[in-house]
């Protein structure tokens, strides 16, 4: 069976539907969040409600509204990364109050009501705790803490910020300013503009590849896509395209793995545990990875470090680490061996048996040096 049927994410991260109008603008945004456990157990629809000021909660099993919840004025925008695991809060900008409202999923009811800059009308969580918030009356960002849900910064960006992206590898985030026909870059570690990309005439989306090297946007008033190069954050090419360009998505080639990256792109010290799971039946790779979170599976196989692994090893039970240590060959147990610490790998044969640390030992001692 191939593992890319086995760790594909079970859900669909985000349906985003937009309707332009000129002079009446209506917006639906739909968010599905896969869920794990307690409320987490079946996918959830999140349906942004602009007219009523109101987000409707979705049951996706019975296809009925569970829930209704009152948040601020003219709500433009909800976000969230389509997973449980960590915080799985639900964000939306309200233009109208100039806040950002955060829906707890398991209460359905919103938790705070955060100030942030005028007219916002985009907003974003990335995966280090904090949310980006896209001011377009004030041409600023608002970053947000998501556990303390205060500002943390306010940062000048272009004129009139609408849209705003994450880089898939993470580290960056991108906001679209429509009134001075640039992309900004934030660093999120740093949390400060690191470029100012000109781009064509009034961009209106954008959208990235998987692996996050290049940045594609389009421009309504130009007739062009913006290709940006998100190392050198230069344009390495301005495509014509049709006329009024409104919207940007992507098709990409289905990767091996589940998602993951080529192997040639990924930190070679762990990827052999790819090899390792592809050879697993559906029913043993459930048992052996099913004390991982699914944001844990999802960094394992799409970012197979040693730190990675050393966190699947940890998690996995005793009498689950022996069956799937006798399921890999002697040079696969070698590769753990030495990919780990030493400590690291003390603590893990130390979970095992005398008579089971004794068969590992000498199963990797077979193998030629």
């Amino acid at each position: 069976m191939q593992i890319s049927g086995k760790i594909k994410r079970k859900y669909s991260n985000v349906i985003l539907i937009a309707i332009v109008v000129p002079l009446i603008l209506t917006v639906l945004y739909i968010t599905q969040t896969s869920h794990a456990a307690g409320p987490c157990d079946i996918p959830i629809i999140y349906v942004l409600d602009q007219g009523s000021n109101t987000v409707s909660v979705i049951n996706s099993t019975t296809n009925k509204v569970v829930a209704t919840v009152p948040v601020g004025v003219h709500a433009m925008q909800i976000s969230k990364q389509g997973n449980c695991g960590g915080n799985n809060n639900i964000y939306v900008a309200n233009q109208g109050s100039n806040t950002v409202s955060v829906i707890d999923p398991t209460a359905n009811k919103v938790v705070a009501n955060i100030p942030v800059g005028v007219h916002p009308v985009g907003v974003i969580n990335d995966d280090n705790g904090q949310i980006y918030v896209a001011n377009q009356g004030s041409n600023t960002v608002s970053v947000i803490n998501d556990t303390t849900y205060k500002v943390i910064q306010t940062l000048p960006v272009g004129i009139t910020p609408t849209i705003i992206a994450v880089n898939p590898n993470g580290g960056l985030v991108y906001v679209i300013n429509q009134g001075s026909n640039t992309v900004s870059v934030i660093n999120s570690t740093t949390n400060k503009v690191d470029a100012t990309v000109p781009v064509g005439v009034h961009p209106v989306g954008m959208v990235s590849l998987s692996d996050g090297s290049s940045i594609y946007v389009a421009n309504q008033g130009s007739n062009t896509v913006s290709v940006i190069n998100s190392t050198t954050n230069k344009v390495d090419a301005t495509v014509p395209v049709g006329v009024h360009p409104i919207d940007i998505t992507k098709l990409e080639p289905a990767r091996p793995h589940g998602g993951a990256k080529p192997a040639s792109e990924m930190i070679p010290s762990a990827t052999f545990i790819l090899d390792v799971f592809e050879k697993l039946s559906q029913q043993e790779y459930d048992q052996f990875t099913n004390a991982l979170t699914p944001s844990e599976k999802d960094e394992l196989i799409n970012n197979p470090t040693a730190q990675n692994l050393d966190t699947f090893l940890n998690k996995i039970t005793p009498d689950n680490l022996d069956k799937f240590l006798n399921k890999i060959t002697p040079t696969e147990l070698k590769d753990i061996s030495t990919t780990l610490t030493s400590d690291e790998f003390t603590t893990l044969l130390n979970k095992l048996s005398p008579d089971e640390q004794a068969k590992v030992t000498a199963k990797i001692q077979s193998v030629s040096p």
